[in-house]
């Protein structure tokens, strides 16, 4: 059993990392062409067509890998298609927090789009129902350098699990690995975060803000769970109907602000 386990593992990791290290290729230059290129357009068609081809990469990027590899898919997909790409979209129409990219260095431009971090909304509204911001009183990079190491040295021994004596174990063994796995991959990247919390002096909004405190649904999805997410679709779904028109024009307050400012006036 372990000369066959050792024959998968020596096949298989090579050509892992290997695509691994592409799908990260993809990200960064996917990330870099929109920073450099499509930053000199005003947003709308212009800007739309300028980031097609980061925007085909970030949506084909899942591809490198199979159903079979469930949590570097799922990372893949996460890191390409269910933030970058909804904030790049949001880019060309000029909302969100990158609309403003004349403000940030090219290191957080970076990190704003392919990092799974959002920026504190600058109009926040009143009420308890408001995103929580990052408290680094006790994050130094030393601690978040070595739980991010333990988290992927973890990651990869539960990687190279499944390919050698743990299918032999049952499928439970399997799924228990598989939850850790999925553990360490999301964790690791709130890490990453953090750092780019510490070394870019970004304002970060926490990704979970005490979810089991929520006292509604929409108080759950909209500040509670899943915070990045909520201000993405905030900014590409919700205020372009409120407003109207899906390419934002001006600088203004948000739509709840507008709102009140007109029953003010009547």
């Amino acid at each position: 059993m372990s000369t066959l386990g050792g024959t998968l593992l020596g096949q298989y990791w090579p050509l892992y990392w290997a695509r691994v290290c592409i799908a990260a290729l993809i990200l960064f230059l996917s990330g870099l062409w929109a920073a450099r290129g499509a930053t000199r357009s005003p947003p709308g068609v212009q800007r739309l067509l300028l980031c097609l081809p980061s925007l085909l990469c970030l949506a084909l990027a899942p591809l490198l890998f199979s159903t079979d590899e469930p949590i570097a898919l799922t990372a893949t997909a996460y890191l390409s298609e269910r933030l970058p790409l909804t904030k790049l979209l949001a880019f060309c129409l000029g909302r969100g927090a990158l609309a403003d990219h004349h403000r940030f260095s090219l290191r957080q431009f970076l990190s704003l789009l392919l990092m799974p971090l959002v920026l504190m909304p600058e109009h926040q509204g009143t009420g308890h129902q408001q995103p929580r911001p990052f408290h680094l009183t006790r994050a130094t990079p030393h601690t978040l350098l070595t739980a991010l190491a333990v988290k992927c040295l973890t990651l990869s021994l539960i990687i190279a699990l499944p390919k050698t004596s743990i299918a032999f174990a049952g499928g439970h063994l399997e799924r228990l690995a598989l939850v850790v796995g999925m553990y360490c991959a999301m964790s690791g990247m709130l890490d990453l975060a953090l750092l780019a919390c510490l070394h870019l002096g970004l304002n970060l909004a926490m990704p979970f803000n005490q979810p089991f405190l929520s006292a509604s649904l929409t108080e759950f999805w909209g500040m509670r769970w899943n915070v990045p997410q909520a201000q993405l679709l905030k900014a590409l779904c919700y205020e372009p109907i409120m407003e109207g028109r899906l390419i934002r024009v001006k600088e203004g307050p948000p739509p709840e602000q507008q709102q009140q400012q007109q029953q003010q006036q009547q």
